[in-house]
């Protein structure tokens, strides 16, 4: 049970199963440790960046939408 609810959390996060995802492909692809290590990062950190952006732009267009609302 409890590694089934640690695969679940895992899949809920987003950049996380990215970056497993990049680090499953890296590995296929027969890349150096470092190259896997800095690609798997990359692909999380850039998902993070990109999420905090979409917060951000969201959070912007939220109260002109209820403007044009009301």
């Amino acid at each position: 049970m409890f590694i089934v609810d640690f695969i679940i959390s895992i899949m809920r996060s987003l950049p996380v199963f990215l970056g497993l995802i990049a680090f499953l492909g890296l590995v296929l692809q027969g890349k150096g440790f470092s190259d896997v290590l800095k690609g798997t990062f990359k692909a999380i950190i850039g998902m993070v960046i990109l999420l905090a952006g979409v917060d951000i732009v969201i959070g912007s267009i939220n109260p002109l939408a209820t403007g044009f609302n009301e």
